[in-house]
């Protein structure tokens, strides 16, 4: 949901920066600050905001996934341990994503798996 609401917001940064502004837009949005500074800004925001809720975890007893939906799971074994997992949720259950074959161990909490955008090296400045 929150990687939703930031590719929203990165589209609409790219549109302010591709428009050619107008007397009225100039007035409106960049005499005020700085429109592109401000949704960096409620990016910022937004960030921070999925940090404090367990950065985009679902618990199952909240909400499952849609059908087979490839997902991260956390998976809760009988002597406590934790381990995230990917998993496939089919006919109701999580299954592992190569074989198949459903868990046998609790899954506690799921979160969509989402692929990252490529890495970009920074170019260094030479001073």
């Amino acid at each position: 949901m929150i990687e939703k609401i930031i590719k929203a917001l990165d589209e609409d940064i790219a549109k302010i920066k591709a428009e050619t502004p107008d007397e009225a837009f100039i007035e409106e949005i960049l005499m005020d600050g700085s429109a592109v500074r401000q949704t960096e800004r409620i990016k910022k925001i937004i960030k921070n905001i999925s940090a404090e809720y367990n950065n985009g975890w679902i618990p199952v007893s909240e909400r499952l996934p849609e059908e087979e939906e490839t997902v991260w799971t956390t998976v809760k074994y009988s002597t406590g341990r934790t381990e995230t997992k990917t998993a496939i949720y089919q006919s109701g259950r999580f299954c592992n994503i190569l074989s198949r074959d459903y868990f046998s161990n609790i899954v506690i909490a799921w979160r969509p798996r989402i692929v990252p955008e490529p890495y970009i090296p920074v170019e260094s400045e030479e001073t």
